[in-house]
């Protein structure tokens, strides 16, 4: 089945794919993980387009009856236009602890969003792409 977002769903800004695919992921993701006997079997992502900016998102669902299917999920997008973008419930203070280890690690900052503007991830961390 196919089924087609209502108007607004989806948000895109700037000319570097700034987008809010990741955060309706983790949503997507965490809903039919609290669905009885579903489970996230696998994703896929991609960019296409004239310019590359236009993205798609595969997920694959199994009804299994996974013991571990009720499992909060967590997204990270690293992005070659210099961002690691962070989806997710934050359980056990994982934001904190991977924000810690991408500064420590790869030298990220923290990517502050404008005054006013939406939010399209819940974390976002800026890195010297070469």
């Amino acid at each position: 089945r196919y089924y087609k977002a209502g108007d607004g769903a989806f948000k895109e800004r700037g000319g570097q794919g700034e987008n809010n695919m990741g955060l309706l992921t983790a949503q997507v993701c965490d809903y039919m993980g609290c669905l009885p006997g579903w489970n996230l079997v696998t994703m896929n992502g991609g960019n296409y387009g004239q310019k590359g900016t236009d993205r798609e998102q595969q997920l694959v669902f199994r009804w299994d009856n996974h013991p571990l299917q009720d499992q909060p999920h967590f997204i990270v997008e690293m992005r070659g236009s210099g961002y690691v973008e962070v989806n997710g419930k934050d359980v056990d203070g994982i934001y904190d602890k991977l924000g810690r280890w991408l500064k420590d690690s790869w030298r990220c900052t923290d990517a502050l969003g404008r005054i006013g503007q939406e939010a399209l991830c819940d974390r976002k961390y800026k890195w010297r792409s070469k």
